[in-house]
């Protein structure tokens, strides 16, 4: 899913949809992303950035994928004076999503955005049945009910620190799940991309607990710019030369990738 940020033009953006796509079935019903905000906001929760889906079909524009990032500001999110909770809700017009919610990370030092990854955090509603609204009052309930699981696991997250081979195996993982098995298995030039992934941008990110360690290494696989080589077949004859691609906030790889990394680290979590 490529995406355009905090797009305000109502026209082709599907958070101010008032039908579903023509091309869904009779069972797919439309669920109001305007619901969902008006849900939230009653429950002290704001609107602070959307991004939307750039559909490869123009039929789907205006009902397509597009991700929701709420914020409060209250003592309920805040985890220390650098990172707050956030809510997550993505919901498509088109069929290609149901609603979903999930728990989020806001670090201001960078305006970087972490997905809690475990699907135990994850909540959906469906695009058929009846009782959407109490559906997504339920879901929001939910959610809040494991903030203060979250700011726990944070907090040992900052108390735990990692060793140089811990974190080494951190950013290793980390890569794997952003290109996949198939492509990591073939990288030659591993241990160099490993240490551009473990670099420090700022004096906030030179610490080696596994939050500091986990933050600097989304950051720097979200931003890419990375040079790698594939080995096809083990000779010095069949290589090509990759680029790690910039992850564009509120895709789809986003979400996969941030969810992913976040439950490689949970294993160093006790």
């Amino acid at each position: 899913m490529n995406v355009y940020q905090n797009d305000t033009n109502k026209e082709g953006n599907p958070i101010y949809a008032t039908a579903k796509g023509t091309n869904t079935s009779d069972n797919f019903k439309f669920q109001d992303s305007q619901v969902i905000i008006d849900a939230l906001q009653a429950s002290g929760f704001y609107l602070d950035s959307n991004s939307i889906g750039n559909p490869r079909k123009d039929e789907n524009r205006g009902f397509q994928k597009h991700l929701m990032i709420f914020r409060s500001g209250w003592t309920e999110t805040k985890i220390d004076d650098g990172n707050e909770l956030t809510i997550l809700v993505q919901n498509a017009h088109n069929g290609t999503s149901s609603v979903r919610f999930s728990i989020g990370i806001y670090r201001a030092v960078c305006a970087n955005g972490l997905i809690v990854g475990d699907t135990l955090h994850e909540y959906r509603v469906n695009h058929r049945g009846k009782e959407f609204e109490r559906n997504i009052i339920e879901a929001i309930a939910n959610v809040r009910h494991r903030f203060t699981e979250i700011k726990y696991v944070v907090g040992k997250m900052q108390n735990i620190e990692l060793n140089y081979d811990e974190r080494r195996r951190l950013a290793w993982n980390a890569l794997r799940v952003r290109v996949g098995e198939k492509e990591f298995s073939k990288i030659s030039n591993w241990v160099t991309v490993i240490d551009q992934l473990l670099g420090t941008r700022r004096i906030q990110d030179e610490g080696y607990d596994i939050y500091t360690v986990f933050n600097k290494i989304q950051e720097n696989i979200m931003k890419g710019g990375f040079k790698y080589i594939i080995n096809k077949d083990e000779t010095i004859y069949n290589i090509k030369y990759k680029t790690l691609r910039k992850i564009k906030k509120g895709s789809d790889t986003d979400i996969k990738f941030n969810s992913g990394f976040w439950n490689e680290a949970m294993k160093y979590v006790a």
